[in-house]
């Protein structure tokens, strides 16, 4: 059964990588970009609409994640706004720029080497 299969970790971190690399070198296309922030979106959205009936348990485990990141803890309803207007100003160039930075370490000395687009 499922239990007993052998574990494909080395397969895993194999593939994280190539997609790290994938990014890096070929960036988000415009139609990725656009998904990625209706998901952010969705997810800001549904948490304002659950904003004044959280329980005292999420209250508070928020509050304590916001004090150790220290972050302020907001309303939901601040967050998605500010959520919106972040989205509405990212552009793919920014995103594809920062993946080329943030993931060069993984994208040489031979970066093409063995990485398609997607």
């Amino acid at each position: 059964g499922p239990d007993h299969a052998p574990p494909r970790w080395r397969e895993a971190v194999g593939m994280a990588v190539r997609e790290i690399r994938r990014l890096g070198i070929f960036g988000l296309t415009e139609a990725e970009l656009e998904r990625y922030k209706a998901g952010l979106l969705t997810e800001a959205q549904q948490f304002a609409a659950q904003g004044d009936q959280l329980s005292h348990e999420v209250l508070l485990e928020l509050l304590m994640v916001s004090t150790s990141c220290g972050h302020t803890l907001t309303h939901p309803d601040d967050n998605l706004e500010w959520t919106r207007e972040a989205l509405e100003s990212i552009t793919v160039d920014e995103v594809n720029a920062m993946a080329r930075e943030l993931c060069e370490h993984l994208s040489h000395p031979v970066p093409e080497a063995g990485v398609r687009p997607s």
